[in-house]
């Protein structure tokens, strides 16, 4: 009992380090919104530079800078310092992208993070200097326990800053300021306040306080560019499980995750010895993160949350006219020309091309960030070498189930983003990534001695293709293997599979009211990602006779972020551009001129990252495929074997809508309530096939709310049903498959896809396996007989090879109305489908929802504040306010309640009665859109 008291006394001060570092953290995001992951590099720094100016012939007299200060002095020079460096990267960097999602400043504070330390290492090396200690660190006597009196001095320092800060933060104009920053920049800086001052004096103020973290704490955790730098994953921890929402809760956090981790070191020898894994407290700030970040998650984004724009993805093109030449040509080279050193360098650069194509499926493709690729590659060669080891597999059966094994492991890595995604689930993939390597790579259990795992050579029937006998084999052999990885990646681009994805990416709401399932896509997404990761890790582990698993750390998986970045995360030639630049590949090669080359590289790699993520976050190969594009029309008509690309032309034949199947949509008793507030109130209501019934009432009705609930995205008391069937409880996707479709206020176009695609998606909802055989032979581009109709009904022929960026306003609102048709909805729900239209406009949108209940049998609630449309063409109108129903009827009825007029219609209703008969009434009431 007395060691798990010495264990927990010692987790305060643990959780007192968390805590120093947390704060920081939590006031740069509450200034600029980012989420930073380079803030344990912030306190290397800080650690270091106090080093360098305090201690200078114990330390590295050789770096230029003035030294041997007093403590005191160098003390605050090192947090000044460190503060200017944030304040760089906040205007030289984060600021320049202020238009970014989230998303992408977070992978910049990832490569941030990464060219600290590559500069730290060039500076300092990576050997651990001894640091005096600064704190009090007499040993104190509690019980049966000793402990060292600094925990306690972090302790109390740890408190004393929250408390400053909260007091700062709730009691001075400086925290109301940065509070309204962090709640509303729109808002702030209409009222005078600079949004851009407040995020760097956060940036300033987060890293002077990492600095600060950095020095007090460098006697205990040592000074390493990779040591301070990977704390940021349980300091994560701590913020997710405080919700990002407080200083004190921020400390009581990091004070649980510190207690937990050191009474969890208590009992690694024992878990050890029962399942063989060591460093199981590293495990825990992953179990904190999967569970909080699952219970507060949700299968769809909040209504406002929907989408973020992130690179560009290429069109899935594969060019066999200039694939097989290139591939004809290398293959010659590497066995007639390359010496050994650039076949070694090529099958390196091969092999990282096929993991970082996972990348491209993943993010490029799904817009799924995932950190834990190379240590999905490495799990992924670490069974296969085990297999070879413990079961005598040879080469191939060891590469075929082991390439599905990392595909089951990339399968529970989508468990997660089930319920989160963006940077939450990048925060779980990376401290995923940090326990998977402390507690299997890193594992004599499982990985081997300090010399590796002797898995022999590599032969296919016989024939040694091993790369270290073999070399020129082995290249060839790994080059097959990338192209055909090539093959099936642009291959899924061009699918089914791979339209579900993109539209996952774009916006998941509106790919789940197309009818996609969000979660099995997303499955299917990392199922596929895992097998090319583990196909990669298997090739790299047999590659030699001896599988070593040293390289694949986390800094490694970040890394491999920043490369496909520099390439082009949504461009399959991406991966090999960014595969260049990996350890022991063809980049290596300049060392063999340049010696010491390799230890540059990661610095290169590092600010190569920053400058293509902010000032070209498409990638390299995205500027390289629009010049290609252009040389590509000249040339390709003077070579015979390169074919013309056919596109897709609709039929000009007549095509008659075909009816829907008919069912009633009726709403008993549904209300929504947003905690304690009631947005819908009890309604009732139904709409019958071939009916137009509008809805209307002021802004704040609770109009959306209901038509969210109706098509699944928000949860209600109440029914509804559709035809005879009760869907109570039924995903958005299923209600869209089974016949409910709607549209929405934005559109919710996917930009990335054409207008032809966009009216794909809702056709390729059922995947089956035609779908998987597309990854091996693309089919023709087919659109069935509805989606046909809806093209030559709104007019879309000449549009369909376009984006929507490339089309109008009014264009894109018939874009969205034809995409829900062409789901072939029974019932077809319509938010404010003319908000931003012309009289002209809005004319013609009318007679086409009538056509789709005249003639094609839908039953249509229709949401708009325009009356001229809603009384020209409804039915029937329900009038709404608070949630609360407050009449229904015809236009004429409507028009004349009094309950309506005072609810909506206003005074201005009356003026009509004036209006010549046959004239269609304008009607502007309280709350209506002018």
């Amino acid at each position: 009992m007395s060691d798990i008291i010495q264990f927990g006394l010692l987790g305060l001060g643990l959780g007192a380090i968390y805590a120093l570092l947390g704060q920081g953290v939590l006031l740069i995001y509450r200034g600029s919104g980012v989420v930073n992951i380079a803030h344990g590099g912030f306190a290397m720094i800080g650690a270091y530079l106090y080093l360098q100016f305090s201690s200078p012939s114990s330390f590295n007299a050789s770096v230029p800078v003035t030294a041997g200060l007093p403590p005191v002095l160098a003390f605050v020079l090192a947090v000044v310092v460190t503060a200017l460096l944030g304040l760089a990267v906040d205007q030289l960097v984060l600021r320049r992208m202020r238009n970014a999602s989230p998303l992408t400043r977070l992978i910049a504070t990832l490569i941030v993070l990464l060219v600290l330390q590559a500069g730290a290492a060039k500076i300092w090396g990576y050997a651990p200097p001894f640091v005096k200690p600064i704190l009090p660190s007499s040993l104190l006597k509690i019980g049966d326990a000793s402990i060292s009196e600094s925990y306690f001095w972090l302790l109390g320092i740890g408190i004393v800053i929250t408390a400053a800060l909260m007091i700062v933060w709730r009691y001075t104009r400086i925290g109301w300021v940065t509070a309204a920053v962090s709640q509303n920049e729109r808002g702030a800086a209409a009222l005078g306040i600079s949004p851009g001052f407040v995020s760097s004096a956060t940036w300033v103020a987060g890293t002077a306080l990492a600095a600060v973290a950095g020095i007090l704490v460098a006697p205990i955790t040592q000074v390493s560019p990779t040591a301070l730098s990977l704390l940021i994953i349980p300091v994560l921890a701590a913020l997710v499980l405080a919700d990002f929402k407080s200083f004190p809760l921020v400390l009581a956090a990091s004070l649980f995750m510190g207690v937990a981790q050191t009474i969890l070191i208590r009992f690694n020898a024992d878990f050890k010895n029962l399942t063989g894994i060591a460093a199981v407290s590293d495990a825990f700030p992953l179990i904190v993160l999967i569970v909080v970040l699952l219970a507060r998650g949700s299968s769809l984004p909040l209504r406002g949350q929907a989408g973020e724009r992130l690179p560009l993805i290429g069109n899935g093109r594969f060019r066999w006219g200039i694939v097989i030449p290139l591939f004809v040509v290398v293959m010659l080279l590497i066995f007639l020309v390359f010496p050994t050193t650039w076949l070694s360098a090529l099958s390196v650069t091969f092999v990282v091309s096929i993991i970082l194509l996972s990348l491209v499926v993943l993010i490029g493709y799904t817009g799924q960030v995932s950190i834990a690729q190379y240590a999905i590659a490495a799990v992924g060669g670490l069974i296969g070498a085990r297999l070879t080891v413990d079961l005598g597999f040879t080469f191939i059966p060891a590469l075929i189930v082991g390439t599905l094994a990392a595909a089951v492991i990339g399968l529970l890595f989508a468990l997660p983003a089930l319920r989160t995604r963006g940077v939450n689930l990048a925060v779980i993939t990376l401290a995923a990534t940090w326990a998977v390597n402390d507690m299997i790579l890193t594992n004599s259990n499982f990985s081997g001695t300090s010399a590796g795992l002797r898995v022999g050579q590599a032969s296919i029937l016989g024939l040694d293709i091993s790369g270290s006998t073999h070399p020129e084999r082995y290249a060839a052999f790994t080059l097959i293997v990338l192209v055909i990885a090539m093959f099936v990646v642009t291959n899924l681009r061009r699918g089914r599979l791979g339209r579900s994805m993109i539209a996952v990416r774009s916006n998941e709401r509106a790919a789940s009211a197309s009818g996609v399932n969000v979660s099995r896509t997303k499955m299917i997404s990392f199922t596929i990602s895992g097998a090319l990761a583990g196909l990669g890790g298997i090739l790299l582990t047999y590659q030699f006779t001896t599988a070593s698993f040293t390289q694949y750390d986390t800094f490694t998986s970040m890394l491999a972020v920043a490369w496909i970045v520099i390439g082009g995360v949504g461009f399959v030639v991406g991966a090999i551009f960014a595969a260049v630049g990996a350890p022991s590949a063809l980049s290596s090669l300049i060392a063999l001129n340049w010696q010491g080359f390799v230890d540059w590289l990661p610095l290169i790699a590092g600010l190569g990252s920053l400058g293509a993520i902010i000032f070209n976050p498409h990638g390299i190969v995205q500027d390289l495929s629009v010049r290609f594009g252009k040389l590509e029309k000249r040339i390709a008509p003077k070579l015979p074997w390169v074919r013309p690309v056919k596109r897709f032309e609709p039929s000009t034949e007549a095509v008659t809508p075909t009816r829907v199947e008919p069912k009633n949509l009726t709403v008993t008793g549904l209300s929504v309530r947003y905690g304690g507030v009631v947005a819908v109130d009890s309604l009732s209501f139904e709409v019958r096939p071939g009916q137009v019934v509008g809805l209307i009432g002021p802004n704040g009705a609770g109009k959306t709310s209901l038509m969210d609930a109706v098509s699944g995205f928000t949860p209600y008391s109440g029914s509804v049903s559709l035809g005879d069937e009760k869907i109570d409880g039924w995903a958005p996707h299923r209600r869209a498959g089974h016949g409910i479709v709607r549209s929405f206020q934005g559109l919710e176009l996917f930009p990335e896809m054409t207008v032809l695609e966009n009216l794909q998606v809702p056709q390729d909802r059922k995947i089956g396996l035609k779908a998987l055989l597309e990854l091996v032979r693309p089919s023709k581009t087919v659109l069935d007989p509805v989606t046909m109709a809806a093209v030559q009904d709104f007019g879309l022929a000449p549009l369909l090879h376009k984006t929507p960026d490339d089309i109008s306003y009014g264009e894109r609102r018939l874009v969205a109305i034809a995409r829900a048709v062409a789901a072939k909805p029974s019932v077809l729900l319509l938010d404010e489908p003319v908000a931003g239209l012309s009289d002209s406009e809005s004319a013609e949108f009318g007679r086409l929802v009538r056509r789709l209940a005249d003639s094609w049998g839908m039953a249509v609630l229709v949401i708009e504040h325009d009356m001229n449309f809603v009384m020209s063409i409804c039915d029937r109108i329900t009038v709404i306010d608070f949630g609360k129903h407050v009449c229904d009827g015809t236009a004429g009825e409507v028009r004349e309640n009094p309950a309506a007029i005072a609810a909506y219609l206003g005074d201005d209703a009356e003026e009509n009665d004036s209006e010549p008969t046959g004239a269609t009434p304008v009607v502007a009431g309280k709350g209506a859109h002018r």
